[in-house]
């Protein structure tokens, strides 16, 4: 795997602690809803990582599941 990949998909776990840390924090936020807009923001979200197929969808779960 390309290191640039590994670095992106850690810059999304961050993120994803940050959103985690954020639905935790606020009354009326759950993760799950937090997964769902993500999920349904795919197309924009592959559109600003500079990544091509398979590792945005990577890049875009693993903020998901560090949430």
């Amino acid at each position: 795997m390309d290191p640039f990949v590994v670095c992106v998909c850690m810059a999304a776990s961050l993120a994803g602690c940050a959103m985690g840390l954020f639905s935790g924090l606020v009354p009326g936020i759950h993760v799950n809803t937090l997964a769902a807009l993500m999920l349904s923001s795919y197309a924009f979200i592959e559109g600003l990582v500079p990544l091509e197929g398979e590792e945005a969808a990577v890049a875009v779960c693993c903020c998901i599941m560090s949430a």
